[in-house]
Formats: structure tokens, sequence, C-alpha cells
């Protein structure tokens, strides 16, 4: 495996940079090495990326690794607090006239070099860091780096952007992984003397960078801190616990042994009064995603929620993708179910609700079998009560209403509701065939007609240039819907066998699939005889 550690000079050179010996230098910054040393700037007072990058550059000779690691952290808060958020990262990152001088002077070149030449003494100590400090620059690098290539990225395409995205991010994220490889190739020797923090902070960091380093031997730097954590796993806190298993889930390496482990050693503990309800919902989403189960685990929190005397310190997302994890793996719990239901029956409105939030409560109680006639009532009243549904997504709209038919709890209103909604959309293209299949199989389960809707869907899908995206499943749930709803429309029922008798083979139609299809076929006088 090639250990050597990529520089942002040498990747990236700089105008106005000569090279010297290995490094692009310049000589301003040979000027700045031969100052004497002197205290260096308090950086939390900085408001400005571009001034703190500035202040650094001017000490780097004389920098040390602490105040080194804390300028990334520094960029980190100033490119990710909220004053930046959804204003592009610039404006938000330099002072107005701050802005004014390096749109007029032509000074982001300068700006750029400065980063580069921090990025490569970054490097250069980085074989003299504490674990503390790889694991904190680590974080601080990916905090950037997701912000940076986040998905507002585009709309918003100013220097300061385009500069952190170019030195840290690079075309087809190359530069990202080299960044991040270089890292781990310093901290897996370290790990061994990595304390719980700074275990977690690293598979974090890399997770929400979206990388995972990987070595010569095939294994990977999650596989390496897995093996590390798990003899410490009484010394992580709740939260450290949670961002542990969140890690390995998001980036999707699977390590069932540290989950294992991780499930033992929460269901060991006397009590959860030291975990927080979001710490709680980030476990059981990581384990009902990766598939590990635990039904100790699920047993351990249900009964931990159950025994609060209230839960208004659940916020309605937390509820709700609790909930959804309980459902997703399986985990029948009816006490916990019952007194979430009377937590939101007895609130006073659904408005911080989201759409998403309403849509997974929903799911998860007609998913596990736990129908609540009040809080179906509820979530359906709120919905009615609102002036449009344009912030609903077609999944929620389709999650939403298959809940309703699946839990029997058919409200005719909300059915109407949705119905012109849809009616109303320009075109269906937003839709899956999942969604647009289990929508209108919700329609004809729950018996709410409506031809306008019906003639909408099957009018979107004969225009479609294949049927390909569709699964058996969606093509067996769409006749189904239109035969049981009484809805014919033969050239839908045409397509769909024509699309099916073009297959090469029908492996994938199972018994179900086939004679739910021949049903409706029969059912909507539709009979194709080759089919």
């Amino acid at each position: 495996m090639d250990t050597s550690i990529p520089r942002a000079a040498r990747e990236l050179p700089p105008d106005g940079l000569t090279l010297v010996g290995a490094r692009w230098s310049s000589t301003s910054l040979k000027h700045s090495q031969k100052r004497h040393k002197r205290k260096f700037p308090n950086l939390s007072k900085i408001h400005s990326v571009v001034e703190v990058s500035r202040v650094t550059f001017e000490h780097l000779g004389e920098i040390d690794r602490g105040s080194l690691v804390f300028f990334w952290t520094r960029i980190s808060q100033l490119v990710t607090g909220p004053r930046n958020r959804g204003n592009g990262l610039s404006r938000g990152a330099v002072t107005g006239r701050q802005w004014q001088q390096l749109r007029t002077e032509g000074l982001w070149q300068q700006f750029r070099n400065e980063l580069v030449a921090i990025f490569d003494k970054t490097l250069d100590e980085m074989e003299k860091f504490e674990p503390r400090h790889l694991a904190q620059t680590t974080l601080a690098l990916a905090k950037i780096a997701r912000e940076v290539d986040g998905p507002w990225r585009g709309r918003s395409q100013e220097p300061t952007e385009k500069i952190l995205h170019s030195i840290l991010i690079g075309g087809n994220l190359q530069r990202k992984e080299k960044w991040f490889q270089a890292i781990a190739v310093h901290a897996i020797p370290l790990l061994p003397t990595f304390d719980a923090r700074c275990l977690c902070n690293i598979v974090y960091a890399n997770a929400i960078a979206g990388t995972v380093p990987r070595l010569a031997d095939g294994s990977t730097l999650f596989d390496h801190v897995a093996q590390n954590s798990i003899p410490l796993l009484k010394t992580f806190k709740p939260q450290g616990l949670a961002n542990m298993v969140w890690a390995y889930e998001k980036i999707g390496a699977r390590n069932p042994g540290l989950f294992d482990e991780v499930a033992k050693e929460i269901v060991l503990l006397d009590h959860l009064q030291s975990f927080k309800p979001q710490d709680l919902s980030n476990i059981l989403l990581a384990y009902s995603k990766s598939g590990v189960q635990s039904s100790e685990l699920y047993h351990k929190v249900a009964n931990h929620i159950v025994s609060l005397s209230d839960l208004g310190e659940f916020m309605p997302q937390t509820l709700s993708n609790t909930l959804w994890a309980f459902s997703k793996a399986g985990e029948s719990e009816p006490l916990l179910f019952q007194n979430v239901a009377d937590h939101i029956v007895g609130l006073k409105d659904l408005n911080l609700f989201t759409p998403q939030n309403l849509s997974n409560t929903v799911w998860a109680f007609a998913k596990a079998g736990e129908s609540d006639p009040r809080l179906f009532k509820k979530v359906a009243d709120h919905i009615i009560g609102l002036n449009h549904l344009s912030s609903f997504i077609p999944q929620d709209l389709s999650n939403i209403l298959w809940a309703f038919a699946k839990a029997g709890e058919s409200d005719p209103r909300l059915f109407k509701n949705v119905a012109d909604h849809i009616i109303g959309l320009n075109n269906l293209d937003s839709f899956e065939p999942q969604g647009l299949s289990n929508t209108v199989w919700a329609f004809a389960k729950a018996g709410e007609s409506d031809p306008s809707f019906f003639k909408k869907v099957a009018d979107h899908i004969i225009g479609l240039k294949d049927l390909t995206t569709f699964e058996p499943q969606n093509l067996t749930n769409t006749v189904w819907a239109f035969a049981k709803a009484g809805e014919s429309h033969p050239n839908l029922f045409r397509r769909v066998s024509d699309h099916i008798l073009s297959l090469q083979n029908l492996h994938s139609f199972d018994e179900k699939h086939a004679s739910q299809i021949l049903w409706a076929y029969a059912s909507a006088d539709s009979v194709d005889l080759v089919l």
C-alpha cells in the first residue's frame, strides 16, 4: 500500500508559488517563517474564513500542533454555522469589506495559496499528532467537506466554495479520498492508544465524509476501529455508542461483532436514564437498517420509554424514527406503541410533525399491526386541515395512504384530498413505480374509488417509454388495484401484458403474483389469451 501522504502543494501547485525542494513556497511564506515567535491569535474571536486563514498563514512558521488542529476546527465552525446555511458559504464566511476587497483586488488567489500552504503544513505535522489531534482534525475536515460538497452546492459558485472544494474534494472526489486515506495511515498504528471519544470521532468523521480508507490487506479503518473499540465499550458515553453504530450503518461498513457487543453492553446497564431520546433513536435506526438483530436491545429500549412519565423530550422526528425502527426490525412492543399513540393523541396539534414524521409514524403502526383509531384520525384531521399538500413528497403520500389502508383505518376525506392533489399535478414523473403502485393499491384496498385519479395514473403508465423499472410486485399491485376498484382501462392492462410477454423469463414472478395478475385481468374483463 502506498503510505505516502498527498500534499496539497504537490497535487495543486498554486499560481504565484515557486518550487523549493519538495515544497511549493513563496516569498511571503519564507518571510513569515523568519519572524520572531509571537503569541498565536485567538481564532475563536475571528468570524471570517478568509481572515482565519490569513492570520494562521502569517504564523505558520511557528504554529504549534494544537493551534493547527484548532484552525481546521474553527474553519468547520464557520462554514457550518447557522448564519451561513442556505446563503452560500462565501458571503457568510467573509465580512462585507473583505468581500468587496477580494472581488475587486483579485485576492482570491492569495487566499487559495495560503490555504494550500496550511494544508501542506498539516500533513507534514500529522505524523507527530496525538490521537486527539488526529480525531479532531479528521472530524473538522469531514464537516468542511460535507458542507462544500453538500446538496446546495451549485446554487452558489463563489470563489470560497470553489477554492475549498478544489483543495479538499477535487474532481471525482479523488482529493477527499486521498486526504482521509493519509489520515487513516497515521491513525491505524495509534488506534490502541485512542480513547473512546477519539475512536468514535474518527469513524463518525469518515461516515459523514463518505470515505472508507482501505489498507493493502483489504481491511479498512472501520475494521481496525471496531477491533480496538470492543474492549473499551464500557467507557463509551451514550452519544458515543449512538454515533459509533450510526457511522458503521451510514457508510455500509457492516460489523455484526461490534453491533452484538454494543447491544450486550446496553442491555446489561441498570437503566437508560443517561441516554437522550436522540441517542436511543439513532441506535435503533442503525440496528434496523443494518439488519443486525437484537430483540433484547429493542425490549430494553421499549421498557425504558414505557417507564417514562411522559414523552415530552421526544421530538417528532425522534419519536417517528424510533417507531419506524421497531417496525422495520419486526420487533413487536404493544405497550410502546400504545404509549406513543396516547402521547400523540394528547398533543394540542401536529404542527411540529413534518410530512416524513407523519408518514413514518402511521407506516410504523400499520407495519407492526398496532392500529389505533384515535391516532389515525388525529393524523388525518391534521393533513385535511392543511391548505395544500405541496410539502409532501410522493413517498410520504404513498406511505400514508398505504398505512391507512393496511391498518383498516380508511378516511374518505383524506383519500379525497390526496386524490385531488395528485390529479392537480402537471405529471407523475416524481412518483417511483413502487410509490405509484402502493398508492393505487391503497385506494382499492380502502374501497376509495376516484375515477379521475385512476385515469391520471393509467395515462401516466401508458405514456411511459417502457415498464422496465416496475418490479413484479409493482405490476401486480397496479392491475389488482384497478380491477378491485372497478376501474377498467383496457390500454393500461394491454400495456402491462405486453411488457410481461416481452420478458425473457418470468422467474421473478412467484405464484402469488401470477394468481393476482390473472385474477385482475379476469375481473377487469381484460383477459389476454396469450398471457
